[in-house]
């Protein structure tokens, strides 16, 4: 049996994989004809002193009875070109014996059944030139074994849900210049890492990446909890590619806050894919929380300056078409939503300034688009309010159903398990006076499943002990986040999930949210103008805290927390008691942060614990591991100037014999590339030797300031590139046409003409 599956591919993506196979098998150009009627010509190119014509048919789902119906119809015209030869490509699985009924319908035009090619012939013809087998993504791996036979056994498990999610996202996927632009940044730096909006595309094109790198022989692994799973699967002598989605955190920021050395250790494993010749990484991250890493000087956020990143922005309007197309092509739409949809509805929704793959995936399924009436008005709708598309299934779910969801929104980490989320969802259902059973548990993930939430049977290692676990994801980040916000505007739904949290993750995700903020946003949620949810606030951080003894994840939060939000003096000082311990007893960390501790040491200065965590903060900090990270130095001088009188890092000869060594590198820096002096940078140096440094090293940097600042004010400064007016391509315009016309072909069998 052949191994590629066809069917991940629409129409128009058949016909360019055919011409360029043929292209290369023949040794010959061949043209391509625009989408339309074609009168029986798709494909033609000369052989010697004769011209062929092809015919492309892409009835892969629909099998040999509707595909030879189809070519009775195309018998007709091709005696009125009379070519001097005449081929058939189809994606149907053939015998000898349809290849020869196919060749009698086209007699005399076409020589020999050795002029039909079906599916198994183009799957020999993609192994014998793998070049094309490349520029055509999609159909890089196409089954569970040809992946599993790729994967190192120990991560075969692990990796089985990831290659299921790539699987699912192949078919819609839509090759546009932002894949080509981070497959060469791939290629160049062997790392990757794509920024932008909620829903924009970023993890499906991470998956495309991984889904190359497979073809090409890598092994995957996908990061799900900390970097440190990388290291623990980097191995030197085989090809690897590293996936890690959402490495900031899926909806906020403080996802990541408490996990120690995280921000180094990324950029440590980054560093180390750069200089292999095995590894490749691909990560991804919404925008705003690397500009929220950045803002909190976090040296994970200078990611951000790296050539290696590629952003998502919105979408050109060519490439929004071909992302729609792809998913109505795939997509079983009925007839009132295909009518709505032509006549330039289709250009309503790919050309709306908000247009987002992951919403229009979702209207796209059957639950949104019932009998099809009024179906562009309601995508534009969508389109204009994202939350719409959920709120009406969501308003519709049992109460058990709910509570379930507002579960697995506070638990910690990309997914969790059914075995974990069962003892909060009892808690919750006695807070609420609902029964919690068995029954009613697996009814409720069954009404979830596909629409909101997304179980699969994984393995885990407890205490050297194999267990199979169902692990469950919600189906995007939005809908996480969706879920979350009506938990924030429901003042006792809020306070019910606030009394049965169990970890700092439900406490953090309620106060910071997503973009928009959840308890400490711009938005005046019910919640968080309540004194009972305050109230019941305040005791879950108490609570949590003594469970989970996570000490330095409690100071962190507690940072962020609005003063009539934070538990009393009492219990940060229990809080930094207990870190103190921790600090002490740690030896495996290089250095400490500083930058962090600041909030918690202006709140007990003066106090026995606070001069005692501030000793021990400052031991601790060895600025021989700073090395070259600017903002490392920014946050340690931070650090001294909030707390000079207090600081025994202040005036440290110590300090200042690292960061000079530090300056004069970025001195012979700056001298090496004075001809595009980074200004800001020095700025940015300069600012730090202010609090840093003696005055002769400071003087030295006004200087270098004031040569770099004559040198590039003597540059031209760049013109803002004029706008382009982007247009329909016309190609596109006869897709649709085609695909939308009144009398569409039956579900998955639109032919490519």
């Amino acid at each position: 049996m052949f191994v590629r599956d066809f069917t991940v591919v629409s129409d128009r993506e058949f016909e360019e994989l055919v011409a360029d196979l043929l292209q290369a098998e023949l040794d010959t150009h061949v043209e391509r004809f625009p989408p339309g009627r074609d009168g029986g010509v798709d494909l033609q190119w000369r052989l010697g002193e004769e011209t062929v014509i092809g015919q492309c048919k892409h009835y892969a789902r629909s099998g040999y009875s509707k595909l030879l119906r189809e070519l009775r119809r195309e018998a007709e015209k091709v005696s009125k070109n009379k070519p001097d030869d005449y081929w058939v490509v189809t994606s149907v699985d053939l015998t000898g014996r349809q290849k020869k009924e196919i060749h009698e319908l086209f007699q005399p035009w076409m020589r020999s059944p050795g002029n039909v090619l079906g599916a198994r012939d183009l799957d020999g013809m993609l192994t014998r030139f793998p070049a094309v087998e490349r520029r055509h993504i999609k159909l890089l791996f196409s089954t569970g074994e040809q992946l599993t036979t790729l994967v190192h056994a120990g991560i075969v498990n692990r990796t089985r849900a990831f290659q299921k999610r790539i699987e699912r996202a192949r078919p819609a996927y839509a090759v546009t210049q932002a894949h080509h632009e981070a497959t060469d940044l791939l290629k160049k730096h062997r790392v990757c890492v794509i920024v932008g909006p909620p829903g924009i595309g970023k993890t499906s094109l991470g998956m495309m990446l991984v889904a190359q790198a497979i073809g090409d022989g890598y092994q995957p692994v996908e990061v799900s909890e900390d970097i440190h799973d990388a290291f623990a699967m980097l191995r030197e002598d085989e090809k690897q590619v590293f996936f890690y989605d959402d490495f900031l955190g899926e909806l906020s920021y403080a996802e990541h806050l408490g996990r120690k050395n995280e921000q180094r250790r990324i950029e440590e494993f980054i560093e180390e894919v750069v200089h292999s010749s095995t590894a490749l990484l691909v990560m991804t991250s919404r925008e705003y929380i690397l500009r929220d890493a950045r803002r909190m000087h976090d040296p994970v956020g200078r990611i951000a300056a790296k050539p290696f990143v590629v952003r998502l922005a919105q979408f050109p309007l060519p490439d929004a078409a071909r992302v729609l197309y792809n998913h109505l092509w795939h997509a079983s739409l009925p007839g009132p939503a295909l009518g709505d949809l032509a006549n330039d509805g289709w250009m309503r929704i790919a050309g709306h300034h908000g247009f987002n793959p992951r919403v229009v995936d979702w209207c796209v399924q059957s639950e949104f688009v019932g009998d099809g009436r009024h179906y562009v008005s309601r995508v534009v709708a969508a389109l204009d309010n994202p939350e719409t598309i959920w709120e009406t299934t969501f308003n519709g779910l049992r109460e058990f159903d709910r509570l379930l969801l507002y579960v697995l929104s506070t638990l910690h980490g990309n997914f969790s398990t059914v075995e974990e989320a069962c003892a909060i969802l009892d808690a919750l259902c006695r807070e609420t006076g609902l029964r919690f059973t068995e029954s009613e548990l697996h009814r409720a993930l069954d009404v979830l499943e596909g629409t909101f939430t997304n179980v699969e049977m994984a393995t885990h290692w407890s205490s050297g002990q194999q267990k199979t676990v169902r692990e469950v994801r919600f189906m995007n980040p939005s809908i996480r986040a969706f879920v979350l916000r009506r938990i924030a505007a429901d003042v006792s739904v809020c306070r019910n999930v606030l009394r049965t949290a169990t970890d700092l993750n439900a406490l953090e995700l309620l106060w910071f949210g997503d973009e928009q903020g959840l308890i400490d946003g711009r938005r005046q949620w019910s919640s968080r103008l309540s004194p009972q949810v305050r109230e019941a606030f305040v005791a879950a951080a108490q609570r949590v805290t003594a469970q989970s003894q996570r000490y330095y994840r409690a100071i962190l939060f507690w940072n962020c927390m609005l003063p009539a939000w934070r538990p009393d003096r009492e219990w940060l000082t229990q809080v930094v008691e207990a870190h103190i311990v921790e600090l002490s007893t740690d030896d495996d960390e290089d250095t400490v942060d500083p930058y962090p501790y600041n909030s918690v040491l202006a709140e007990l200065r003066g106090t026995d614990v606070g001069k005692r965590l501030h000793a021990c903060v400052d031991a601790k900090t060895n600025v021989d591991f700073f090395d070259d990270y600017l903002d490392t130095w920014d946050r340690l001088a931070e650090h001294i100037r909030a707390h000079r009188s207090d600081c025994e890092l202040a005036g440290s000869a110590r300090v200042q014999e690292a960061f000079e060594d530090f300056v004069v590198g970025e001195l012979e820096y700056l001298a090496e590339t004075s001809n595009e002096p980074d200004v800001d940078r020095l700025l940015e140096v300069a600012s730090i030797a202010d609090i840093l440094s003696p005055p002769a090293l400071q003087q030295r940097l006004r200087e270098a300031l004031q040569r770099a600042k004559t040198s590039d004010s003597g540059r031209d400064s760049q013109q803002a590139p004029a706008s382009v007016k982007i247009s329909w391509d016309g190609n596109l315009l006869q897709d649709f046409e085609r695909l939308l016309r009144p009398e569409p072909p039956e579900p998955h069998d639109c032919e490519i003409q």
